[in-house]
């Protein structure tokens, strides 16, 4: 017990040292000068030659590993356009101990990227933002952008701790809806599916016998690696295991973003426990342990962590995804797979009975958000980087490089990617500008902009991202995609759920329920807990009845620590977000 508490004060120390060293630390190049801020801290009238200055940032949604000032394409850019680099404060585990260190030290960095509505309110009661309002003059793409209007309102009204000030700033506002792709969504092996005949799946469970085929066939990658069907891993866990819950939205079913201990159904409107005996999370948990018990899962699901399981995708060492995007680098045209003589890569291939989660309209934006520290020593210049990311200008040039590097536009202004440009996605090259990196990697260090990527240009009329242009969609297919079109009939896989009316639309009352009161906070971590520790006891169990005794006991804990309480308050909760969602809509 000692040693843990060791343990403990030792995180807590090395993340208050951490603190010190980030919060508040802009900094200038020359520290002799001053950025054009008055003594006061409220915006300077005198126009002043600027000079390079250091923001520190702590983005708790970032997915990068990389941290220490940013080196990169888009920093160089950023240097030489608004004289201005970041420095991030690591990320990685535990952020949320990390940030209650820093407000329990008294100051945040510069720039704060919160992952929930609870922790960026508690901030606001801290007096640790700054008030955003004092800045209007300064930040024309948020508070005169009728694309944010509702973004805004929402945050004054629910983001604001009873002040009315605006200190948060939601994130990508847009569509996320199934018009082009979907997050969850289930993919197999195409060339060893093809192999094992291609047999019909009606249901989640079917899966399992068609995976134990495929592995049969391809037991070993080229490499001599082992190849299972699924591959799992912990380090996104919160109150369940993540990627066992995933599955839930398969049926449209939300386990996230209202509460991971609930389940919303998004297209009935219903609500009830993860813990209840009819829950698809139990459904999932078997689903789990019964791959395991036919030996389809990597037995490193439990410790691993997602870069790990990313590499093993490219290695072709994993025989279903449940993300569209979760394959590696496999599915590159640079691979060699996907337009071999026999084409192999990740391709769609659904039950019958799906109903795939299919977002909502955001536009009050997401729970990620982001907020200036009330202490920074360069407010001015804090707000100035803030405005030009919230520019729809920022967000293509971050999401496609500069106009003339990889894209650019015909006499009609319609954007289209070049040739040179898809030499370098497709085969996932190092940007040929100054700062260098891959095309992606500045966005992975805030891991969400001020929009969405299928939002539209209101000057233009396009996507914001090259991913939703015209010519983009319609881009000569690869061999394994034009196989897919040729086996399932449909143009797209969108087109394919649609037809079949595979998809269960969700309201944006999904993003308006607040995060739960501190003490119920507590309990519901203490719940989580035992739920995800039992979770994976469950999956790796060694029969039936230990899968069963461990379930009763999470159940009987769970109630124990207040579990009934948790499922009252959001079922009133999720009862109140259904009735004011129109008032942030048009």
């Amino acid at each position: 017990m000692k040693n843990k508490s060791v343990k403990v004060l030792a995180l807590v120390m090395a993340v208050l040292m951490t603190a010190v060293v980030f919060a508040g630390c802009g900094k200038p190049q020359d520290p002799g000068k001053t950025p054009g801020t008055n003594a006061d801290g409220k915006p300077s009238e005198t126009k002043t030659e600027k000079e390079l200055v250091t923001l520190s940032a702590f983005i708790m949604q970032s997915v990068s590993s990389n941290f220490g000032l940013q080196e990169d394409w888009i920093a160089e850019i950023m240097r030489d356009e608004l004289k201005i680099q970041i420095e991030f404060a690591p990320t990685g585990d535990q952020v949320e101990q990390k940030l209650q260190a820093m407000m329990a030290g008294g100051e945040l960095p510069d720039i704060v990227g919160f992952k929930e509505s609870k922790q960026g309110i508690a901030a606001v009661e801290a007096g640790m933002l700054l008030n955003l309002d004092q800045y209007k003059d300064k930040m024309p793409n948020i508070f005169e952008n009728d694309l944010l209007k509702y973004a805004v309102k929402y945050s004054r009204n629910e983001l604001s701790a009873g002040t009315g000030g605006f200190y948060i700033i939601p994130s990508a506002v847009g569509p996320l809806g199934a018009t082009k792709d979907t997050n969850w969504k289930p993919m197999l092996m195409w060339d060893v599916y093809k192999k094992a005949g291609m047999p019909e799946i009606n249901t989640l469970e079917d899966y399992l016998p068609v995976v134990k085929k495929m592995q049969e066939i391809y037991p070993e990658n080229e490499a001599g690696e082992k190849v299972y069907g699924f591959s799992l891993f912990s380090d996104w866990d919160s109150l369940t295991a993540l990627q066992i819950s995933t599955l839930s939205f398969m049926y449209g079913i939300d386990t996230e973003y209202v509460s991971p201990l609930m389940e919303v159904h998004v297209s009935e409107h219903t609500i009830g426990s993860v813990l209840d005996e009819d829950s698809f999370y139990k459904r999932a948990l078997q689903f789990y342990f019964n791959a395991n018990q036919m030996g389809l899962l990597d037995p490193d699901s439990l410790t691993q962590k997602f870069d790990t399981v990313q590499e093993k995708y490219t290695a072709g060492r994993i025989l279903f995804s449940h993300f569209s995007w979760m394959t590696g680098q496999f599915n590159s045209r640079g691979s060699g797979h996907v337009d071999a003589d026999e084409p192999n890569g990740y391709e769609f291939v659904p039950a019958k009975d799906f109903k795939i989660y299919d977002a909502p309209n955001q536009t009050i934006g997401r729970a990620w958000s982001f907020a200036i520290s009330s202490r920074t020593k360069y407010p001015d210049r804090a707000v100035e980087l803030m405005n030009w990311l919230y520019d729809t200008e920022t967000y293509k040039l971050m999401s496609n490089g500069p106009k003339g590097v990889l894209w650019d536009t015909m006499e009609n202004g319609e954007p289209y990617i070049t040739e040179a440009g898809w030499d370098i996605i497709d085969n996932n090259k190092d940007m040929p500008l100054p700062g260098g990196k891959k095309l992606t990697d500045p966005t992975t260090n805030w891991n969400t902009l001020g929009y969405t990527a299928s939002l539209n240009d209101p000057k233009t009329g396009y996507t914001l991202s090259y991913r939703y242009w015209p010519t983009s969609l319609t881009r000569n297919p690869t061999k394994l995609q034009q196989e897919w079109r040729d086996w399932s009939g449909y143009p797209t896989q969108i087109a394919m759920m649609k037809d079949l009316g595979m998809i269960s639309p969700a309201t944006q009352a999904i993003n308006m329920v607040p995060s739960a009161p501190d003490d119920l906070l507590m309990k519901m971590n203490q719940i989580g807990d035992v739920v995800r520790t039992n979770s994976w006891k469950m999956v790796f169990a060694k029969d039936q009845a230990e899968f069963d005794a461990l379930w009763n006991d999470i159940v009987t804990k769970a109630n124990g620590l207040g579990m009934q309480e948790v499922k009252d308050y959001y079922i009133e909760q999720w009862a109140l977000a259904l009735e004011r969602v129109s008032e942030y809509e048009d």
